[in-house]
């Protein structure tokens, strides 16, 4: 681990793997060591960065409560990242943060040792608030 941040006003410590942070992810970081759900720590990985609501590379865990930003804004189904920007708008529209976005087959496939699929769910839509 790099660091640890605890201010008064955090309800959980931040920790980092991350040397440097973005201000936009600490910012974001900061707000979910603030949120009454979040338990034990925020955890930032080495390759954090801003993301929407939440960093990239962040783990939380949290008391009787699921928060949906926390779980797959990042990961997006494959036929999604073949949209061309510019091209389509709407909901499949990932001009907003392309790099963002993973092929879900290939993060399951690299984390066999952790996980035991159970069930392949199809995505119908994105919907940002």
């Amino acid at each position: 681990m790099e660091w640890i941040k605890n201010e008064d006003n955090f309800n959980v410590p931040v920790k980092s793997w991350c040397k440097e942070i973005e201000d936009g992810a600490m910012a974001q970081a900061a707000d979910l060591a603030m949120h009454p759900v979040v338990f034990r720590h925020v955890a930032l990985m080495p390759d954090c960065h801003q993301g929407y609501g939440m960093p990239i590379g962040s783990v939380i865990a949290c008391t009787n409560a699921v928060i949906p930003n926390a779980v797959g804004v990042d990961i997006v189904y494959d036929r999604w990242s073949k949209v061309k920007r510019g091209k389509t708008k709407g909901m499949y529209d990932l001009s907003e943060a392309p790099q963002a976005y993973k092929n879900i087959d290939a993060v399951i496939e690299a984390e066999q040792d952790l996980i035991k699929p159970i069930v392949k769910l199809r995505p119908l839509g994105v919907v940002k608030g």
